[in-house]
């Protein structure tokens, strides 16, 4: 494309198709851009990869990022400012922002989504009403042998371990450490709901609903 590549001095195995695209670049080497004025900025960099117009635009230093999509990674957060420093980025969709500059491994994934900053994966902007997944979800490396399925709000301040835990005929679900003192369980005790709390060693019946 007319201009691009128009500063380079030295640098090997860059690859720019598209008005003015790595138009900058003089120093750097394996940086792709595909669209008009991608990574127009970029003076020195390496193994940067962008696609679509004026994708990774305003990045001037940086290595091992990723844009696809019209603007991808071109602004901050607040949709003005320029993104000019980071590495190991990754941004998909048009006009996918980062938080702040200079961050590290931030993935922005969704049309207008915002990243949460360094090792940190953001999937859609704040319009999306609801995610799905297909699957377990394993959170964070644990292997799920349960599918996460919540109908409502959920909000934990502390710690909530909830536990089908069978003895017998009763099913409880935990409100802290099983062995601690202290700690809740609602439970099924045949037909009945019983709520206990963990007191000296022993679950101490506090009060039976009965259908």
């Amino acid at each position: 494309g007319y201009q691009s590549l128009f500063s380079l001095t030295t640098g090997y195995c860059n690859t720019a198709q598209g008005y003015a695209s790595l138009y900058y670049l003089t120093t750097g080497s394996y940086n792709s851009a595909q669209g008009l004025q991608s990574l127009y900025s970029l003076t020195t960099g390496y193994r940067n990869s962008a696609q679509g117009v004026s994708s990774l635009y305003s990045l001037t230093t940086g290595n091992y990022n990723s844009a696809q999509g019209y603007a991808a990674g071109r602004y901050l957060a607040n949709g003005s400012t320029a993104h000019t420093t980071g590495d190991y980025g990754t941004y998909i969709g048009a006009n996918t922002k980062a938080k702040e500059d200079g961050t590290t491994n931030e993935t922005v994934i969704g049309y207008n989504a915002i990243g949460n900053g360094s090792n940190t994966v953001t999937i859609g902007s704040s319009a999306v009403t609801a995610n799905y997944f297909s699957g377990t979800l394993n959170v964070p490396t644990v292997n799920a042998t349960e599918k996460l399925d919540v109908t409502g709000n959920i909000k934990a301040s502390g710690t909530i371990t909830g536990t089908d835990h069978i003895a017998g005929s009763a099913n409880y679900f935990y409100f802290g450490a099983e062995g601690t003192d202290g700690s809740w369980r609602i439970g099924r005790s045949g037909n009945n709901l019983v709520f206990e709390r963990r007191e000296s060693g022993s679950w101490v019946i506090k009060q039976t609903i009965t259908p």
